[in-house]
């Protein structure tokens, strides 16, 4: 049943209010009770017949094999679940960081490979993953000294839609648009202006992704980084983070893997395949390096080729 225009707008304003409310109070305590309190509920999650721990498990078995334990695999596991309870709350906290605190709570400790390009003038193109908090991440960049153009989807509600909209750009940042993006990228590129996208969820079908192995099974992986990267001929590295529990003057560290080289034997869709398996494997290794703090529940195999069976 379709609502009236005016009950729809309502409904959106009651869910922003809540939103509101919800923030509010976590944005009292200090960082370290968001720490501990996410971690908690996310470690809680674990044991909550929700239908993601088996997902995550297999995500692990696929990855691993027999080269980890059960007992390995599901401490993997928990930690991946503490991360994501960490990464929810901070979301509504990072309203409190600042250019004056940032550094308190993220440090680039790969940031020479994006430095060098940006004191070049040279645009690049960096693929973020879903490890660590990407969320306070994508507050904290700007105000640390590399602002950039984040890839987001565009919320139905257009309240929250605009509140995080301010929110991502009051550091530096800008936003591009999921729906807009094909034009904004190359523009802003072109402006010799960097571009971040969350580069290891999956690809709906029909939205321009192309399956490429992934963890050894095909995965439908986004080719705009690829397109891209070769029609501008631009620099092409990956960002994430972790979490930092042994240095109390930092919370998280943000690396930068180096730069990924590119195929380019002018064969337009062969190269965007390869170079799109290269991005995938380059993640993949991260991953393997950092498993804990990888969200393993995102449901990153849900598209499948034509007549192959679901994965889950």
């Amino acid at each position: 049943m379709a609502f009236p225009v005016s009950l729809a707008d309502l409904g959106w304003k009651l869910a922003y209010l809540a939103v509101l409310s919800f923030g509010l109070p976590i944005r009292l305590l200090p960082y370290s009770g968001i720490r501990r309190l996410g971690r908690f509920f996310g470690g809680l999650s674990y044991y909550l017949p929700l239908g993601r721990r088996a997902i995550g498990r297999k995500h692990l078995d696929l990855a691993f094999g027999d080269t980890k334990s059960s007992h390995e695999k599901e401490t993997i596991l928990k930690n991946s679940l503490r991360n994501a309870g960490e990464v929810a709350l901070s979301s509504f906290w990072s309203a409190r960081v600042t250019r004056k605190n940032a550094a308190r709570y993220m440090r680039f400790v790969g940031r020479k490979y994006l430095h060098e390009r940006v004191e070049a003038g040279e645009p690049y193109l960096a693929l973020m993953l879903h490890m660590g908090n990407w969320e306070l991440a994508a507050v904290c960049s700007g105000f640390v000294g590399l602002p950039t153009n984040f890839v987001v989807h565009r919320l139905s509600n257009p309240y929250i839609d605009a509140y995080m909209a301010d929110h991502r750009t009051r550091s530096g940042q800008g936003s591009i648009y999921h729906d807009e993006a094909a034009r904004q990228i190359l523009r802003t590129l072109k402006n010799k202006a960097p571009v971040t996208m969350v580069f290891d969820q999956n690809m709906r079908s029909g939205r321009g992704g192309i399956f490429v192995d992934f963890f050894g099974i095909p995965a439908a992986t986004t080719r705009a980084a690829a397109a891209v990267a070769l029609a501008l001929d631009v620099r092409v590295y990956t960002v994430f983070t972790i979490p930092n529990f042994s240095n109390p003057s930092r919370y998280h560290d943000i690396l930068t893997g180096p730069e990924i080289e590119l195929q380019r034997t002018g064969d337009k869709q062969k190269d965007i395949e390869e170079n799109t398996r290269r991005f995938n494997a380059e993640v993949e290794k991260i991953i393997r390096t950092y498993p804990d703090h990888w969200l393993w529940t995102h449901r990153r195999f849900k598209s499948r080729p034509e007549g192959e069976p679901a994965f889950y």
